[in-house]
């Protein structure tokens, strides 16, 4: 075998089709059902509107292209063009997010309340002073991991259910060991341990996330709705600052809510988000408190779905203190890859992991982003 791939997210999927369909043969390894975990719960939204710099564009582009030739491959609908509403509650937080958002390559526009309603009539009068509206496809995250795990075996890919145990010096599983020339770490919130097994210790962490779901529902909600101003970017990139290798950490560093409200083209609902930094990735919130919290946050925003019927989930995320991805490998490990700590999956991984199969499959040489991505940039030289 010339690549093993573990994680069978959307990062993973996506890597192990791009590296078997440009040539190598490839198996992939997870030890949970396909989109289990933060692909899972995902909403599923790509901002390709985001892009901080021109090869990023260039790879959202792709991205964008990607979506519909894996459509026509699979004859699956992977999703829909919808418009997105950053929220400002504050009149103060207009300017803030105008400056956030100028550098992007195409920013949002500016609404004023009226405006926003007439977006999302669902939206309350009195909370909203205004919002900022963008392009935003919205992909179902299930049904883009299925495409990309059917294409991947009629390719000849190869798939394993199985629970790492090692990966260095052997990649040990609980069927055996796995004999592969490289190994791709597309572990997600996991990351963050095996990480650390290698005695790395970038500023890679993982956040606890909750949301509701609902059932599918005949109310319509006609935009993406989300806050301007979002928390969750502000703690990870302050989460180096908390002891996650303490060996008494608290149960939690900080927490945070986001409210905001996405209904998929099944019309189900995910309504939230709760991000909470521990240094345990085991599940030990108070669901019941967890979901009033959620509602709470999200009635005077809307309403009419804060009351939805719903059940609470949790998964891990990875990320970085960057906000960029991880993809690369190390001199230390040259046989291990890393592609993990995504944030945005469903703009940046189509895109990027089809450069990236080509670059590490030809050891091409920098494009211009590839250091800026890559777990060295944060190794001493």
């Amino acid at each position: 075998m010339d690549w093993l791939v573990i994680g069978a997210g959307l990062t993973g999927v996506r890597i192990a089709y791009e590296l078997q369909r440009q040539g190598a043969k490839v198996q992939l390894v997870d030890p949970q059902q396909p989109a289990s975990q933060a692909s899972r719960f995902s909403y599923g939204g790509a901002p390709f509107w985001s892009a901080s710099r021109p090869a990023i564009a260039d790879l959202f582009a792709e991205s964008q292209q990607i979506y519909a030739d894996l459509s026509a491959e699979t004859g699956l609908t992977l999703g829909s063009d919808r418009q997105i509403l950053l929220t400002c509650s504050h009149v103060d937080h207009i300017a803030i997010a105008q400056d956030l958002f100028a550098t992007l390559a195409q920013p949002p526009q500016l609404l004023d309340r009226t405006e926003a309603i007439a977006q999302e009539p669902l939206l309350a009068e009195g909370n909203t002073v205004a919002a900022f509206v963008n392009s935003h496809p919205l992909y179902d995250p299930e049904t883009v991991v299925q495409a990309y795990r059917q294409a991947f075996l009629a390719i000849g890919g190869q798939v394993c259910c199985d629970r790492l145990k090692a990966i260095h010096p052997q990649v040990q599983g609980s069927l055996g060991t796995y004999a592969a020339d490289r190994l791709v770490m597309a572990t997600g919130a996991s990351s963050y341990q095996w990480a650390r097994s290698l005695g790395y210790r970038w500023p890679l962490y993982f956040s606890h996330a909750e949301i509701l779901e609902t059932p599918p529902l005949d109310l319509r909600l006609q935009a993406i709705v989300m806050p301007a101003l979002q928390q969750r970017f502000q703690i990870e990139q302050q989460a180096g600052q908390y002891a996650w290798d303490s060996d008494h950490p608290p149960a939690e560093f900080v927490s945070i809510l986001d409210a905001g409200a996405v209904q998929l083209s099944d019309r189900r609902y995910r309504l939230g988000q709760i991000s909470r930094l521990a240094a345990s990735p085991a599940d030990q919130l108070s669901p019941t408190a967890s979901e009033q919290s959620i509602r709470s946050a999200l009635a005077p925003v809307l309403p009419a779905v804060s009351v939805l019927p719903g059940d609470r989930h949790h998964c891990c995320v990875s990320f970085s203190t960057d906000g960029l991805p991880i993809a690369g490998n190390t001199p230390e490990h040259p046989q291990i890859y890393w592609f993990t700590g995504v944030s945005g999956p469903f703009a940046w991984v189509p895109g990027l992991a089809r450069a990236l199969a080509q670059t590490w499959l030809q050891a091409a040489g920098d494009n211009g982003i590839w250091s800026a991505l890559s777990p060295q940039r944060w190794m001493s030289p």
